[in-house]
C-alpha cells in the first residue's frame, strides 16, 4: 500500500490519490445513474414499439450519442450557453459537505456528458436483446397464462435481456474513468483524471503508476460485481 512520494511535491502519492478519488467516483456514479435512467427506459420503449416514430427518434438519438465525441459535446455545453444566455457552468470545486446543492450543480453537466455515450450504448443493447427475448416461448407462455404486460416485460423478459446490458455496463467503467481525464480537465474537476494529466505533463511516473494501479483494481472489482449480478438476474447461472 505504500505508493511512494511525489518527486516534485512534498507529499505522498497516496494522499494525492485519495484526495482525488472521491471526485472521480462521484462523477462516475452520477454518469452511470444518468445512463441507466435514460438508456434502459428508452431501449424498452423502442423495443416494445418497433417501427414507430418514437422508435426511430430513440434510435437516432442513440446513434448521435455513439458518434459525438465527449470533449466536443462538453465544449458546446460550455460555449453555447455563454453566448446565448451569458451563463457558464461553475468551475470552482465545492465539496459535498460544504455545499451539497453547489456540488451537485458542479457535477451535473460533466456527468450528463459522460453518460451520453454510455446511455446510447445501453439503449441499443437493451433494444436488441428485448426484441430477441420478447419473441421467446416462455414470454409467450407468460402472456397465455394471463399475466399483465407490465409483469411479463419486467419479470420475464427484461431480466434475461439485462444480462448483456450489465456486461456492457461493467466494461464501460474503464471507459468512464479514461474519459474523465478530458472531462475533468474541461470542467476543472480535481479528480483522478486531472491528477493523471498533471502527472503526465510533469513526468511524475510514480503518480502515473499509482493511478493506473488503482484504476485496474477498481475495474477488476466492478467486473466481479457484474459476475455476481449474473446469478441474481438468471437463476440458471445461480443454480449451476
Amino acid at each position: 500500500g505504500d505508493l511512494g512520494n511525489s518527486a516534485f511535491r512534498n507529499e505522498s502519492v497516496a494522499s494525492r490519490v485519495w484526495r482525488a478519488l472521491p471526485i472521480t467516483l462521484e462523477l462516475g456514479v452520477l454518469s452511470i445513474l444518468f445512463a441507466l435512467a435514460i438508456g434502459v427506459p428508452a431501449g424498452l420503449i423502442s423495443a416494445l414499439r418497433p417501427g414507430t416514430l418514437l422508435d426511430y427518434f430513440v434510435r437516432t438519438v442513440a446513434i448521435a450519442g455513439l458518434s459525438i465525441p465527449n470533449f466536443w459535446l462538453a465544449m458546446l455545453l460550455i460555449v453555447l450557453p455563454a453566448i446565448w444566455w451569458d451563463w457558464i457552468p461553475p468551475v470552482r470545486y465545492v465539496a459535498f459537505r460544504a455545499d451539497p446543492i453547489g456540488n451537485v450543480g458542479l457535477f451535473l453537466l460533466p456527468a450528463l456528458v459522460l453518460s451520453f455515450r454510455l446511455g446510447a450504448t445501453m439503449m441499443r443493447m437493451v433494444r436488441s436483446e428485448m426484441l430477441e427475448v420478447i419473441r421467446a416461448d416462455y414470454v409467450r407462455t407468460a402472456r397465455a397464462k394471463g399475466l399483465r404486460e407490465y409483469r411479463v416485460v419486467t419479470r420475464h423478459a427484461f431480466k434475461n435481456a439485462a444480462i448483456p446490458a450489465i456486461t456492457i455496463l461493467g466494461l464501460s467503467v474503464a471507459t468512464l474513468l479514461g474519459g474523465s481525464v478530458i472531462i475533468e480537465s474541461i470542467f476543472n474537476l480535481p479528480g483522478l483524471g486531472s491528477l493523471m494529466l498533471d502527472a503526465i505533463l510533469e513526468r511524475e511516473f510514480t503518480t502515473i503508476q499509482s493511478v493506473v494501479l488503482l484504476v485496474g483494481v477498481f475495474v477488476m472489482f466492478v467486473n466481479l460485481v457484474v459476475d455476481v449480478m449474473y446469478g441474481y438476474l438468471d437463476p440458471r447461472i445461480r443454480h449451476s
